[in-house]
């Protein structure tokens, strides 16, 4: 969304748009551009929480299976020595 001063034609021009238009007419593409990002923002901060919810549950997984494991292999170590006595 960077807009860069042209010097040919007078003309600016909208990276993200990829348009060169006169001055009068890249303030309005540049508002409507703020206006598209805006709109965008609640469904990106919904997508944030998503995502972090998501790494929240796959760590909390990861801990439980890591005790799951190390409870497992314990109690196969445990098992031999109770035969043995």
């Amino acid at each position: 969304m960077t807009t860069r001063y042209r010097e040919d034609d007078c003309k600016y021009y909208v990276a993200s748009k990829r348009l060169n238009t006169p001055f009068f007419n890249a303030v309005a593409v540049i508002n409507d551009l703020h206006r598209e990002v805006a709109a965008c923002e609640e469904q990106l901060r919904d997508l944030h929480s998503v995502l972090a919810t998501r790494r929240q549950d796959d760590s909390s997984h990861r801990e439980d299976l890591l005790l799951v494991q190390d409870w497992a292999h314990l109690s196969v170590r445990s098992q031999p020595a109770e035969e043995e006595q």
